[in-house]
């Protein structure tokens, strides 16, 4: 009876060795495919990027976003396939400054490469050693200084008192106008403001606002508040 018993737990000995090499097996497959890359191809960059389209929330970012990130694309595919990394995003800025682009614009194209490569790094696509050197590459230089006479807050608030209220010019610079937009400009009301206006006037339905230094002014047209 014994030896019956020994014969049926081979079997079944080694079913379950067999089962547990197999598990083992799947789970080193699964491992090596979730293995970072150094070239990334058409679908894993196009799996970045709609990672990064995703993650925007104006319509007008998206756009743009997507309209720089296809450009990088085309430029990396064409040259021969290699690493996606810091030396092919220089590469892409030269190619940038070739286009006599303004340095604000190279450094907004470099910032959606550089999201790019953050996200296909996040979703396991990318090395992460790629990846952050792809972050330290730096934008283009902006030259030049800003030039002009720079006046101080005593010689601003000097300047907006200057108006004499008692010409012509001088009232049109002290007062707000309403003008009724149309075929011809006609004037439908004037507010004087007797202190200096303190910020840009806001819209608030069919209003608009003016603060000046102590006071909120509201102009409207009839109607309620």
């Amino acid at each position: 009876m014994a030896g019956v018993l020994r014969l049926h737990a081979e079997p079944v000995r080694s079913n379950l060795t067999r089962r547990r090499i197999a598990v083992m097996a799947r789970k080193l497959n699964a491992k090596q495919n979730r293995t970072p890359k150094r070239v990334l191809l058409l679908p894993d960059l196009d799996h970045a990027k709609r990672t990064v389209l995703n993650s925007l929330g104006s319509p007008d970012s998206t756009r743009a976003y997507e309209y720089v990130i296809d450009d990088f694309i085309a430029c990396y595919c064409s040259e021969p396939r290699l690493a996606f990394g810091k030396h092919v995003v220089l590469r892409y800025r030269i190619e940038l400054e070739s286009r006599l682009l303004a340095p604000a614009t190279i450094n907004v194209r470099l910032a959606a490469v550089r999201r790019l490569a953050y996200e296909a790094a996040d979703s396991g696509l990318l090395s992460p050693e790629l990846a952050a050197g792809i972050q330290r590459v730096k934008g283009a230089k902006k030259l030049g200084v800003r030039l002009g006479n720079w006046l101080t807050v005593d010689e601003c608030r000097r300047l907006l008192r200057a108006p004499d209220e008692k010409t012509l010019k001088g009232k049109r610079d002290r007062a707000s106008f309403v003008i009724q937009a149309g075929p011809e400009f006609k004037r439908l009301g004037k507010n004087s403001l007797d202190e200096m206006c303190m910020a840009t006037p806001a819209i608030y339905r069919s209003s608009l606002i003016v603060r000046t230094a102590s006071k909120l002014y509201r102009i409207q047209n009839g109607g309620p508040l």
